[in-house]
């Protein structure tokens, strides 16, 4: 067989039962997107073992530096976006230099954390902020307000 055809074969197999699981399953708390994203990163960073490694390795590395950043911005100026951009770009330089280790090789997977980190991290305080939105026109505006006492920068 055709090794993509069997890769596709596996891989729609495993959406299938990401889809399943996490999607049909809401009370897991689990977003599918997130799942999805650590399979792509997996293969992308060559598959096996090796990429397993640096899937792993990656992931949470991105994960823990932006939400570091996170925590230092919130804590040194929250609410300061240009603070933010000058931490987010100091954490942007570690995930890159940190990939002169084996493991942290693959450089996307590190961004990919992070961004999968931030990105969970802000759902719940995205389905809070829209909750209210205003109506523009008939559309929702685009940057929903967040509601009082929140400094995230999602």
């Amino acid at each position: 067989m055709n090794p993509l055809a069997a890769l596709g074969i596996v891989i729609g197999i495993l959406v299938f039962f990401i889809a399943y699981v996490f999607v049909g399953q809401p009370a897991l708390h689990i977003a599918a997107w997130v799942v999805v994203a650590g399979v792509a990163t997996f293969f992308a960073a060559g598959g096996g073992t090796a990429g397993l490694t640096k899937q792993i390795a990656g992931t949470f590395a991105g994960g823990f530096w932006v939400a570091v950043a996170l925590a230092i911005w919130n804590a040194v100026a929250p609410g300061n976006i240009l603070a933010l951009s000058v931490i987010l770009a100091i954490a942007a330089f570690i995930l890159c230099v940190e990939a002169a280790l084996p493991p942290l090789a693959f450089v996307p997977a590190s961004f990919l954390g992070g961004d999968v980190d931030r990105g969970e991290r802000c759902r719940p305080i995205r389905a809070r902020a829209t909750d209210g939105v205003r109506r523009t026109r008939g559309r929702p505006r685009s940057r929903p307000a967040l509601a009082d006492g929140d400094r995230s920068p999602c």
